[in-house]
Formats: structure tokens, sequence, C-alpha cells
């Protein structure tokens, strides 16, 4: 195996997910630069699990690095803050691709307890690297519907309308 790929690769896919936290712990502000520096020019995005795919509208199409963070910022709007936890990576050197599987703890805002805002959505994501192993070609995050559907709903029972 080339550990100095492997490195590379791993080092590039951390790097992306610390670039996806907030720009100060405790706040709601995508760090859209750091996020974009990640991608190669021709970047692409997609979502799974393909049923919940298939009946969300607004994760159905491929989109590039851009309309990566414009939905980021638009999402942290509705959060107070985030946070992430990875637990587990997996590195294949030949395909130049890696697995990161995070705990990520999304807090939308709203009135009560933090603890019963508090809503962990276990996300997976699969990254292709360029042959540098330097920049992510393309993402496919996979994400808990479970607890999407339950973000949504805490999202909205905050929004003005439903005062």
């Amino acid at each position: 195996m080339d550990s100095q790929l492997y490195n590379k690769l791993q080092t590039t896919a951390m790097n992306y997910m610390q670039s996806i936290r907030p720009t100060l712990a405790g706040s709601n502000n995508p760090n859209v630069e750091a996020i974009l520096s990640n991608f190669d020019p021709n970047f692409l995005m997609d979502w799974g699990h393909k049923r919940f795919v298939s009946t969300t509208s607004t994760l159905q199409d491929q989109i590039t690095g851009q309309e990566f963070v414009t939905h980021m910022s638009k999402m942290a709007q509705g959060l107070e803050t985030w946070s992430i936890e990875v637990q587990q990576t997996i590195v294949d050197t030949k395909q130049r691709k890696v697995m990161v599987r995070g705990d990520f703890f999304m807090i939308p805002k709203g009135s009560g307890p933090v603890s019963e805002r508090t809503v962990l959505n276990d996300i997976i994501f699969v990254f292709a690297m360029d042959e540098n192993g330097e920049k992510l070609v393309s993402a496919t995050e996979f994400i808990d519907p479970v607890a999407s559907a339950e973000i949504g709903r805490l999202m909205a029972a905050n929004k003005p309308d439903n005062a």
C-alpha cells in the first residue's frame, strides 16, 4: 500500500470535515471559503440513500461546490449551531476514495432546552479525489432520513409564521 497516498487522501477528507464545521464553535456560520478550497473546479455532490432521495425533491439533483455552500448556508440559517465528531474513515488508495462516517449534532433554533433540540444525524460521506489526492472531485452524502425529518420539524416549528 502506498502510505504516502493513503495519508494524503485521509488528510484531504479530514480537511473537508474540518471545513464544514461552523467558523466559530457555537455559531451557525459556515466557512464558505474553507469549504470551497477543498473542491476540484468540476466538483459535484449528490445524496443517498436512493429511496429517501427519490422522495425528497431538494436532494435529487447533483450540485456544484458553489451550489453546495449555498445549500449549506440556507440550512445553517435554521440552526443555532452544529458540531461534528468523525467516527470512522476508510481509505481506498486504488480508487482514490475515502468514506467518512460522522456524528453531526445539529441544534435547530428554537426555545426549550438544547438537549431536547439536539438531533444526532449519522452522516456518511463517500469522497472521490483527484489524481493527486488533494481535491475532492465528487461526494455522496448519505444522511439519516429520520434525523433529517426531525430537524425539519424543529425548524418548521421555529418559523415566525408558526409563532
